[in-house]
């Protein structure tokens, strides 16, 4: 189903059971409350732990950069503000307050019927 390593999550899945598999758009979010909600993905047997969830699990606002990102991909959490950025926002902000985890997904990969997409 899915390997995590290193403060990264992968999640892979096969693809055409209903679930999203086949949207893009939908698969980011899969993947995005999978991360902080620890919400299972579709067709998931085992318990597949996202590295560092818990620097995402409690904070109120969850920061993505918008490099990896598909134009037109709107993510959402609930009682989570969801702010994509892009890197130079995301410089200004570290700079104005602090660390804080910003994430990024990685490319998209299909082969087949399996999908894979890595939030790192």
């Amino acid at each position: 189903m899915g390997t995590s390593c290193e403060g990264r999550g992968t999640s892979s899945q096969q693809a055409g059971n209903g679930d999203g598999a086949k949207d893009p758009p939908a698969l980011y979010q899969l993947v995005l409350e999978w991360a902080v909600l620890n919400k299972p993905l579709p067709s998931q047997t085992a318990d597949l732990p996202f590295p560092n969830r818990n620097l995402l699990q409690d904070r109120q606002t969850v920061r993505l950069s918008q490099s990896g990102l598909p134009r037109g991909v709107t993510l959402s959490l609930p009682d989570r503000d969801v702010q994509v950025l892009s890197e130079d926002e995301l410089q200004k902000q570290a700079e104005r307050s602090g660390r804080f985890p910003a994430r990024r997904f990685g490319e998209l990969v299909v082969s087949g019927d399996e999908v894979e997409l890595e939030l790192a």
